[in-house]
């Protein structure tokens, strides 16, 4: 019997208070129906990036790296960030993923070395300090 009162009950407090109860349907039906939104668009956007994939024949590399200058809207601003990868953070890559066959972890230096290139004239070029596995990420054969 306290089941059928606690329905009555219920029943009789939804009729009571129509519009809280309107809002609070209608604020169920917007959160489902964001939850999906967001779901379907995650999933829409790995769709689009493996069918890019396919195309191109598979992906078999990709990099990573942190810019120095980035555009918010029309102006470039300094990237402030300390964030940056790690040579443990590079290891752990490796070890927790089973389909990450290979890494290279590189530190790149711009303007760092002087060169001098046809004509006698002088220029500055760029090097990447690499470890032992790009060489073999890069298919050569030294």
């Amino acid at each position: 019997m306290r089941v059928i009162e606690g329905i009555s009950v219920a029943f009789a407090a939804i009729y009571a208070n129509k519009l809280r109860s309107l809002l609070t349907i209608l604020g169920i039906i917007i959160g489902i129906a964001s939850v999906l939104a967001m779901i379907a668009i995650g999933d829409g956007a790995r769709t689009i990036v493996l069918e890019e994939a396919r195309k191109k024949g598979g992906i078999n590399q990709f990099t990573m790296y942190c810019i120095n200058i980035k555009k918010v809207g029309d102006v470039w601003i300094t990237n402030r960030s300390n964030e940056y990868f790690k040579y443990e953070d590079v290891l752990a890559i490796e070890a927790e993923c089973p389909s990450v066959t290979l890494t290279v972890p590189q530190i790149a230096v711009y303007g760092g070395v002087p060169a001098q290139v046809a004509g006698g004239a002088e220029t500055r070029t760029s090097y990447n300090g690499v470890n032992a596995s790009f060489a073999k990420a890069m298919d050569w054969d030294i």
